[in-house]
């Protein structure tokens, strides 16, 4: 399977990615390891990309909390007006 994960692994890919990216994370997440979407968020802004990332200090791979939620729908639709709305 690794060969298959590095293959897919986002981090792999940042050369392709040219639209802004806003990512949210829980530093509990037992799946994918925060540090993950660090090494994504910093060879992004290394490369001159828009990037933000959020992360969730008491959250795992879900977010459950509902303050988080608020949190993170506020920002996606502060995003999505910022990046999506025509003028």
């Amino acid at each position: 399977m690794q060969p298959f994960f590095e293959k897919i692994a986002p981090l792999n890919h940042t050369d392709n990615i040219s639209a802004p990216l806003m990512m949210f994370h829980g530093r509990n997440d037992t799946r994918v390891p925060v540090t993950e979407a660090e090494q994504l968020n910093k060879d992004l802004k290394e490369k001159g990309k828009e990037t933000e990332l959020f992360i969730f200090e008491n959250e795992g791979h879900q977010t459950e909390r509902l303050e988080n939620h608020i949190f993170m729908n506020t920002k996606i639709v502060t995003f999505m007006n910022e990046h999506l709305k025509g003028e």
